[in-house]
């Protein structure tokens, strides 16, 4: 079993340098410090669990409590909040 730590970097640390490469503002993702975009996901580390397969990648994860993006709660208790969409796409610069 991974720790807590090396879990999170791997869902969000890691991503965010990979996408970095054609998409540089993933350069402020992945990480909680002054200065970045500290989108935050509340989970329950006992009973997360991804549920999206081949073939059906949509389906939601068990055990995240609430979803925060741009300080803003964006799902709690495993339902969406109508109408709360602070989000921004982030495009890639590659061609």
């Amino acid at each position: 079993m991974m720790s807590l730590t090396d879990a999170l970097a791997r869902v969000s640390l890691y991503p965010a340098k990979w996408l970095e490469q054609t998409a540089p503002p993933f350069a402020k993702k992945g990480r909680i410090q002054i200065g970045m975009d500290a989108d935050i996901v509340v989970f329950d580390f006992a009973t997360i669990k991804a549920n999206a397969e081949y073939g059906t990648p949509y389906q939601a994860a068990e055990g995240i409590k609430a979803v925060i993006v741009g300080g803003v709660i964006v799902a709690k208790g495993g339902e969406l909040i109508e109408g709360n969409k602070p989000g921004k796409h982030i495009l890639s610069t590659a061609h």
